[in-house]
């Protein structure tokens, strides 16, 4: 990859078209098959173009549907998806699309305009400041990262990174964008290219690392440190792949409570070329939509810039489908209509003073951040300190650039994709928890955190972007959780249950033994075969204590999400499930969590009474006797 000159062509425009499911298409190149007439007559507009399609999201239709077909989880259908590639002799992309969209087998034909990340006022690389050139070793530069700090200036990371997992510990993240400086000394040995090709360029290299920097930078003495890094952090680039299978990419790539994080945005109905203005989140376009919507099926937490379009996404504008749309489309932003399940991250203000700037009001929207009801959560928009860029230092070896002014919607992505991995993480430090859903992350964002602050011209009412995270506090809603399944458990458990009545049935137990040892020192010209008699019934006692108090597998008590999840089913009861349809409730092995003692207090002496009966040094010992020496004073 070239550290400088100019930038390599970036992503093109995508022709997509999307099939009637009855059609039942198989298309490779200018060759159609498919269940009816209408296949011959789609590939004669094909070959009239010159164009050649192949479907979008694999190999082939029945391999995607085969997949679906195995899959536990309730995936949209993505067989009927396919890109179209035109002859590099033609640009008239529309008209290709228009002729397409003609044919009676086709749902929709439409033109992506190219995907986009954030502008920024930086060029490719920023003069750094003087000093740093000088530097041997890259100084710490975490008292700049003022993101990381308590609430409500940040989103109280290092505060997170005190508690089992709030470093991201187990927790999967895949990034989808351009590309990355997988060399750089705050990301070495923590990047993997899952698929897709990245551009050589710089502009999409430095984004792409500071994004990748403010999820999951080293924590050491030197540099910066991303929200989660102790994360495992991965990668897959659009180009070459298009955004929508890249999202399917990265979505098999992780198991379900992992986080992919989106960096693009692209041009929109409203549009103007100036700059970003216009701009929208992926998931207005049929195919992202579908590829979002699979990835949270499965569980995925998705991550998604709001845009930095300038525009309200409540905007009756985009309720009318662009040209080419399917019938059925319908406008994610009303959420009443279609819904991704995805997090939509607007980008509001830092605190002023920062860096010594003023942006606004703290948790302000800043002016080019897209807004809206859809919006569930806001991350910093600028002067977000991070890998790249080289304006915090530079020199020659992009491998130590560093920057004091990222930001944009993307940046306020990254950074609130740093806290879902955070969370996540502890939610799983547990180990008899299951992940938390794309559903319950949502919902707990929008629940707890800083509050937007209105500026001078950006209220709250009529231009939100949520809250700013704070991980304190969605850490307090898993606290939270914990207890309430506690209560509930302990409110069940002074029930008549049948839990009470096996302990009522092993209190008589110890009595019945006792009985028997009397009857055995009464007749003691038998006591050899009275002894070894007892010593059978004590094991029969222990047997029966043990199978009545020790529950099974299946009875073991599991905590859940957000506090709308929880579990207030006893043991023993198979729990109702807490997840949405098509989301898994899979959790790992393994436990951090104290053991609760799920023997009564009182009943522990009989038990361990009936154990060492068995013993030689017991032998012919009632186990009354035994239990009464090993029963504290006033049980």
């Amino acid at each position: 990859m070239a550290a400088e000159g100019n930038d390599a062509p970036g992503p093109k425009p995508e022709l997509i078209v999307v099939a009637h499911p009855e059609a039942v298409l198989q298309v490779h190149g200018t060759r159609v098959q498919g269940a009816d007439a209408s296949a011959a007559p789609l590939e004669q507009a094909l070959v009239e173009t010159g164009a050649r399609a192949r479907p979008l999201f694999g190999s082939s239709e029945e391999r995607i549907r085969a997949r679906r077909d195995r899959s536990p989880w309730d995936v949209p259908d993505l067989s009927g998806y396919y890109r179209v590639s035109v002859g590099a002799d033609r640009d008239d992309h529309e008209a290709v699309a228009a002729r397409l969209n003609e044919e009676e087998s086709v749902a929709g034909a439409y033109l992506k305009a190219p995907a986009s990340v954030d502008e920024t006022v930086l060029p490719a690389s920023a003069p750094a400041d003087p000093a740093s050139l000088l530097a041997v070793v890259t100084p710490d530069f975490g008292s700049r990262q003022g993101h990381l700090d308590a609430a409500p200036g940040g989103v109280n990371a290092r505060t997170a990174w005190t508690k089992p997992g709030g470093q991201g510990t187990g927790v999967q993240v895949v990034l989808v964008g351009g590309a990355w400086r997988f060399e750089h000394e705050d990301l070495v040995g923590n990047m993997g290219l899952v698929g897709g090709t990245p551009i050589d360029a710089i502009s999409f290299r430095n984004h792409g690392t500071a994004i990748a920097g403010l999820v999951r930078a080293i924590r050491n003495d030197r540099g910066a440190v991303g929200v989660a890094p102790g994360c495992t952090l991965r990668q897959v680039a659009t180009f070459g792949l298009g955004t929508a299978a890249a999202i399917r990419l990265a979505a098999d790539a992780l198991p379900p409570g992992g986080v992919l994080a989106i960096e693009w945005q692209r041009p929109g109905p409203g549009s103007t070329g100036v700059g970003s203005a216009g701009f929208l989140p992926l998931e207005w376009w049929p195919d992202d939509f579908a590829a979002i919507t699979y990835a949270t099926a499965k569980g995925v937490i998705v991550v998604e810039p709001a845009g930095n379009g300038s525009v309200s996404l409540d905007d009756p504008l985009y309720d009318t489908p662009a040209p080419g749309f399917p019938a059925a489309w319908k406008n994610p932003f009303d959420r009443s209509l279609a819904d991704s399940k995805a997090i939509l991250v607007g980008a509001g203000a830092p605190p002023p003073g920062t860096h010594g700037h003023d942006r606004g009001p703290d948790r302000s929207r800043l002016a080019f951040s897209n807004h809206g009801t859809s919006l569930d959560a806001q991350g910093w928009g600028a002067e977000l300190t991070t890998l790249g860029y080289g304006d915090r230092q530079g020199g020659p070896d992009e491998n130590v650039w560093y920057t004091d002014n990222f930001g944009g919607t993307s940046g306020a992505a990254a950074l609130v994709g740093g806290v879902v991995a955070s969370l996540q993480g502890m939610q799983l430090s547990g180990g008899k928890r299951p992940p938390l859903t794309p559903t319950a992350v949502r919902t707990m964002l929008r629940q707890v955190g800083s509050p937007q602050q209105a500026g001078p011209a950006a209220p709250v009412d009529s231009q939100p972007i949520g809250r700013r995270p704070d991980l304190q506090a969605l850490a307090a809603l898993l606290v939270a959780t914990k207890d309430e399944a506690k209560d509930g458990k302990d409110g069940k458990d002074n029930k008549d249950s049948k839990e009470n009545k096996d302990a009522k049935d092993n209190k008589e137990a110890p009595d019945k033994a006792a009985k028997d040892q009397k009857d055995n020192k009464e007749n003691k010209e038998n006591k050899e075969d009275k002894d070894q008699k007892d010593n059978k019934e004590n094991k029969e006692v222990n047997k029966e204590i043990s199978d009545k108090l020790i529950p099974k597998e299946k009875d073991s008590e599991f905590l859940v999400g957000p506090p709308d999840q929880v579990s207030t089913s006893p043991p023993g009861t198979p729990a109702p499930s807490t997840t949405p349809e098509g989301e898994s409730d899979t959790a790992p092995a393994g436990s951090d969590e104290p053991v609760q003692h799920f023997i009564p207090e009182a009943l522990r002496p009989e038990l361990s009474a009936s154990y060492l009966a068995r013993e030689p040094d017991f032998a012919g010992r009632p186990v009354a006797e035994v239990a009464d020496e090993l029963r504290p004073s006033g049980v």
